[in-house]
């Protein structure tokens, strides 16, 4: 693993999956694109996925960690030692700020930190139910850093201090995109043909990403418009995959659908959808949605949690009911019917991307989350 330089902040990010998704996607962008200058990252996640051959190939210096489950009561036994591993990890990397990448390991994170007496960041990616706020000890961090304004307010109704709550909306890199354009011969699975109405969605695979609702709304549209097609991009719970694959079947889809399962580069396939759906039930801002809006895709999504944030309604997409196949199906025949609103919508899209969800936008209010716990430690 690569050696870092003594100077600069030694930040411990600590991360329990090891499958790559958007919060594990933003998470690789801070590592690739931290000033080195002045920060220093290293981590600690499981070594049962991809993320850890990307963090080889970022040079980054990581442990294998077996995180407990905080609320199983079976697990309880393997706490002490898990607090016990990292304190040792966080004084032989001389670790200066420990950064929670999701609430689920808030705890561990807290309570490492009290030991060894450094600032514990912990970010909350997902719309919260109130019980989990104390269950998770989100109240107990040095600070809070929720991913859209409407989870901040769910964390002050609950009572945590303004003071400890920060907000940071994502941004993404502008990289040529030419090359999504140009390398579609490397999908064998799926080629776009002329004619073809290309619905498609990134995401993992997990209920509250409401992907019933968008098969459901498919299988209507299909009736007005045989040549739709469905692309699902993305792997995760398997019973939530069986489930689709059923509907699919029963719906008469299976000419009509795409599962493609996890993708190394899914903007391969977002460059050849017409429209991006995100028809999520449950979802504290949704990363995927601006790297589909960075190339040009107009938005059709849930109004649930951050997403109004990222989407402006009428403008860069169409914000829908959640949990409602109609709603979802109304405004894909919208956007189908008319493709000069796609192209309006898509390129309002692009630049609300570049205007207001920079990578630099992004890291210049990472580091100052960095020196905010820092000076109250000092």
């Amino acid at each position: 693993m690569a050696q870092l330089s003594n100077k600069g902040v030694r930040i411990l990010y600590i991360h329990g999956i090891a499958q790559i998704g958007g919060a594990e996607r933003e998470l690789l962008t801070w590592l690739e694109f931290l000033d080195r200058d002045r920060f220093h990252p290293y981590l600690v996640c499981p070594n049962d996925g991809p993320l850890t051959g990307k963090l080889e190939r970022l040079r980054i210096p990581y442990l294998s960690f077996s995180f407990p489950k905080w609320r199983k009561w079976s697990h309880i036994i393997w706490r002490p030692f898990a607090i016990l591993r990292l304190v040792t990890i966080i004084h032989r990397w001389q670790i200066d700020v420990l950064h929670v990448n999701d609430y689920w390991w808030a705890p561990l994170g807290v309570l490492a930190g009290r030991v060894t007496g450094r600032p514990c960041l912990i970010h909350v990616r997902q719309e919260i139910e109130l019980r989990k706020i104390s269950q998770y000890w989100l109240d107990k961090g040095s600070l809070i850093v929720p991913v859209s304004d409407s989870i901040g307010k769910v964390l002050r109704n609950a009572g945590v201090s303004q003071e400890n709550i920060q907000v940071l909306l994502s941004g993404i890199a502008q990289h040529d995109r030419k090359s999504a354009f140009l390398a579609t011969d490397t999908l064998p699975r799926f080629k776009k043909v002329n004619g073809q109405y290309v619905v498609g969605t990134v995401a993992n695979l997990f209920p509250r990403k409401g992907l019933e609702y968008l098969v459901e709304a498919v299988g209507q549209l299909k009736n007005l418009y045989p040549h739709v097609f469905l692309v699902i991009v993305g792997a995760g719970d398997l019973q939530y995959e069986r489930q689709l694959r059923t509907q699919v079947e029963h719906l008469h889809l299976t000419e009509h659908v795409l599962f493609a399962g996890f993708q190394e580069h899914p903007e391969l396939f977002m460059a050849q959808f017409d429209v991006f759906v995100l028809p999520s039930v449950l979802e504290g801002f949704g990363i995927v949605l601006l790297e589909a809006m960075a190339l040009g895709k107009p938005i059709v999504a849930s109004h649930v949690g951050g997403i109004p944030e990222i989407v402006q309604h009428e403008k860069s997409g169409l914000l829908v009911k959640p949990a409602d196949a109609e709603d979802l199906c109304r405004a894909l025949l919208i956007l189908l019917k008319d493709p000069e609103k796609q192209a309006i919508m898509g390129a309002e899209a692009k630049k609300r991307v570049e205007q207001q969800f920079s990578l630099q936008g992004m890291l210049e209010g990472l580091y100052g989350l960095y020196s905010k716990v820092l000076a109250r430690v000092e």
